[in-house]
This record gives structure tokens, sequence and C-alpha cells, in this order.
């Protein structure tokens, strides 16, 4: 119960956050719009394990990643893939890793 409890605090807050710069106009669209905001858990369930965790990733950073989208749980994704990816095509990262991510996870991608 205490896991949940943390997860729902913390799950509510972050998307206060997401409101608050969805509100919020930038340009043509909203704050959120041009944010990427990732949101993801330290283990899967109560159990610390390190794979299948859940992560959400909000916003587009400015219409590069896609919204409205789930990867099925068939597709195992490296979170150091995500992360790298994020990185090179929203931020313009020109290294060849992040960490062990060194693949683009296209699914991503808008």
């Amino acid at each position: 119960p205490r896991f949940a409890t943390i997860g729902w605090w913390n799950s509510s807050k972050a998307a206060q956050l997401a409101e608050r710069l969805a509100a919020a106009s930038e340009g043509s669209g909203s704050v959120l719009d041009n944010t990427v905001l990732l949101f993801a858990s330290g283990m899967h369930g109560g159990d610390h394990l390190n794979n299948n965790l859940p992560v959400a990733i909000v916003g587009s950073g400015g219409k590069v990643l896609k919204q409205d989208y789930f990867v099925p749980g068939a597709k195992v994704l490296q979170l150091a893939d995500v992360h790298y990816t994020i990185l090179k095509q929203v931020f313009g990262y020109t290294g060849t890793s992040f960490g062990v991510g060194k693949n683009i996870v296209s699914e991503i991608l808008a």
C-alpha cells in the first residue's frame, strides 16, 4: 500500500505540472508542446526489478516526439536508449552514446 501511495502522489504532481505547462502559451502552442517531461518509476511494482519499468514521456519537445502513443509490452526498450534518443533528437546532443544507450528509438519519434 505504501508504494502505491507514493506512486499516486508522484503521478498527481507530474499531472499538475503538465497541466500548468499546457495552460501557458508559447508561440503557436503551449509550453508543454515544447517541453519533454520524462516520468518514470525506479522499479516495477514493489519488487525493485529494473526491467519493464513504466515510463511516460509528456510533451513533444517541439513536435519531435509522438504524443498519445503506447509502446506494446512485447517490445523491449532500454531506458538509456530512450534518454539517448531524446537528447539527440530534441536537444541536438552530438555524442555517440549516453551511458549504455547508443540506439535511436524510432517508435517514440513523430
